[in-house]
């Protein structure tokens, strides 16, 4: 099988029928000149393609939004280290453990939503693109910027909260 214009091949075959295995269409095109529905995207709007499913949809959209978990979690890091030494320096002394437990417990709950929202930036920009890799790079692109905006704000905020 010859690989389409959107990068399809075998693979796009088989994940077709794995998944569609009680709404399976026959093999088979209306016209000639067209791709088998398992090639062509729902937005085409083939008769033999299920509209509830779109082609590799699911594993791009988890594949672009992994880097951005990777990155939000290595910013996260950098940001802890960082933040943790100017509450630390600037904390009351004998209230260095309830700062350090706070710090810690709303950075543990920054990183697990920082992971939901690169994840949801990810998939709603690439729900409504292509399949191909160049238009599913866009999600990816979206998350890695949102990540590193909300890295920037996480640090200028612990910076405007640290007084002295």
């Amino acid at each position: 099988m010859v690989a389409t214009k959107n990068g399809s091949t075998l693979l796009a075959y088989w994940y077709y029928r794995w998944h569609n295995l009680s709404t399976v269409r026959p093999l088979r095109t209306s016209h000639p000149t067209q791709s088998p529905p398992y090639l062509q995207s729902s937005s085409h709007g083939n008769q033999f393609y299920p509209i509830r499913t779109r082609l590799l949809t699911r594993p791009l959209l988890v594949l672009t939004s992994f880097p951005a978990m990777i990155i939000n979690m290595i910013g996260l890091s950098g940001s802890y280290v960082g933040a943790t030494v100017t509450m630390m320096a600037s904390a009351p002394s004998g209230e260095e453990g309830i700062v350090g437990a706070v710090l810690y417990t709303t950075f543990q709950v920054g990183s697990t939503l920082g992971i939901a929202v690169a994840a949801a930036i990810s998939l709603g920009v690439n729900a409504h693109l292509p399949v191909d890799a160049a238009s599913q790079f866009t999600g990816y692109a979206a998350s890695l910027w949102s990540s590193v905006a909300m890295h920037g704000v996480m640090v200028v905020i612990s910076i405007l909260f640290v007084r002295n």
